[in-house]
């Protein structure tokens, strides 16, 4: 274990659940609505995802686009930049978290408290990992490459 690239780890697996989540929150029946449909944008319509979490169709582009941007880290040269995309994305979940907190961008992509709250720890998890891991060394890094 002293050689894994915790930063390439945290990439592949929030990477596939973004995408996965994603993806769920496009199939109706496992993303519950009040109405059977949901808008694009805004929260007229939403479903949410676990019974929890409010998405809309936005909502879930998003997660899907974070997920192929993390598992893009992951992959390409071996996962070498994967700390440069984890703490790329952290601090974008950090914003999402406090523009969150403003009701017109909330209502806009349909987050509710408990996404605010799912945002800020995903943030703070893409950001801590990256300054808390050992970094591989130009060796490990050329063996990852190959």
């Amino acid at each position: 274990m002293a050689d894994t690239n915790y930063n390439r780890l945290l990439a592949m697996i929030l990477g596939w659940v973004l995408v996965l989540v994603g993806v769920l929150g496009f199939i109706p029946g496992i993303t519950t609505t009040s109405t059977g449909s949901q808008d694009f944008v805004g929260n007229a319509n939403t479903g949410k995802i676990l019974g929890i979490f409010e998405v809309n169709y936005l909502h879930s582009v998003v997660h899907v686009l974070s997920g192929i941007f993390l598992l893009i880290g992951a992959y390409m040269a071996g996962g070498a930049n994967a700390r440069m995309y984890n703490i790329i994305l952290g601090v974008v979940y950090i914003v999402v978290f406090l523009a969150g907190l403003i009701p017109a961008v909330a209502n806009l992509l349909a987050i509710n408290g408990m996404d605010d709250g799912l945002h800020l720890v995903l943030g703070i998890v893409l950001l801590a990992v990256p300054f808390m891991a050992k970094e591989p060394t130009m060796g490990q890094r050329g063996a990852m490459m190959r």
